[in-house]
């Protein structure tokens, strides 16, 4: 799965190194934080994303007047599989 593999810690590099020109690097943790913990609640859930990039991370205004983070939504689960199904091809194949 994607949690603790080269595969997960490529994607928030990637993520942030898009992030490095306007946003300050305590920010960019803290986004790449929330990105982690959104898959996180998939997982939880069931769900297996299958698309993640960048450009399926929205970003929006803080949430609260004293939050300084952009609020962060993983979107496009157009590919997302239950994770049986995923676990369930892996064994078969």
């Amino acid at each position: 799965m994607l949690f603790g593999s080269a595969e997960a810690d490529n994607i928030v590099v990637s993520v942030c190194r898009g992030w490095d020109s306007y946003i300050p690097l305590r920010e960019r943790v803290e986004l790449a934080l929330k990105f982690v913990r959104g898959l996180e609640y998939l997982h939880r859930k069931g769900i297996v994303h299958l698309d993640v990039k960048p450009g399926n991370l929205l970003l929006g205004r803080p949430l609260t007047r004293d939050a300084t983070t952009p609020h962060l939504k993983v979107a496009d689960l157009g590919m997302a599989k239950w994770l049986h199904d995923v676990m369930a091809a892996e064994v078969l194949g």
